[in-house]
């Protein structure tokens, strides 16, 4: 409360409308794996704060968080960003235009030797563009 003061009294409402978003389950569930390395009521008041201040919505708490942070975490995580994930769609698009253009039995040397990327890497583009793709069909 002392960290998110400015906010709570400017609106308080949306504190309490960010706290009801917080998954307090998952994090008490996570910050058990630190007991004996870290104070548990720290620990748990650190990502507490980082929720609040990651459902606020612009409002934020007092101090200026990086959210540069929350990005490393994505990064480390493998979460892809809404424009990293729409970049590997389109990669993942072309490749399925350049399979099916090609004569049968061609794809896999026209893999190794002209796409620049692995195998595993062209599979994991075109499995994500045929998802996006039914995906937007479900939608439509």
């Amino acid at each position: 409360m002392r960290a998110c003061s400015k906010w709570i009294e400017e609106d308080a409402s949306s504190w309490f409308d960010a706290w009801d978003k917080i998954p307090l389950g998952f994090i008490l569930w996570h910050v058990q794996e630190l007991a004996g390395k870290s104070h548990m009521r720290h620990a748990l008041a650190g990502a507490m704060y980082l929720m609040l201040v990651h459902y606020s919505r612009g409002k934020k708490a007092d101090r200026d968080v990086g959210y540069d942070f929350i990005r490393r975490v994505q990064n480390a995580e493998g979460e892809l960003t809404k424009r990293e994930l729409q970049r590997e769609e389109a990669i993942g698009r072309e490749f399925i235009a350049v399979k099916e253009g090609l004569p049968y039995g061609e794809w896999f040397s026209w893999v190794n030797e002209r796409s620049g990327f692995s195998y595993g890497q062209v599979r994991r583009y075109m499995r994500l563009a045929r998802e996006a793709e039914k995906t937007s069909r479900e939608y439509a």
